[in-house]
């Protein structure tokens, strides 16, 4: 690979881990004002795990 492909590729999954790691934070934020309880929250986030 040259550098610059190198240097997309990390771009590429800098941006992917970034927003990663915004939606694990504000996302339980987001459906707690909703009105999901800890339970709802818990159940999304197990959900989501096992389709990765």
């Amino acid at each position: 690979m040259t550098p610059r492909n190198l240097r997309i590729l990390f771009l590429a999954l800098f941006v992917w881990i970034l927003g990663w790691g915004l939606y694990d934070d504000l996302f339980p934020i987001y459906a707690r004002g909703l009105g999901a309880t800890p339970l709802q929250l818990g159940f999304l986030f197990t959900v989501r795990q096992l389709t990765l």
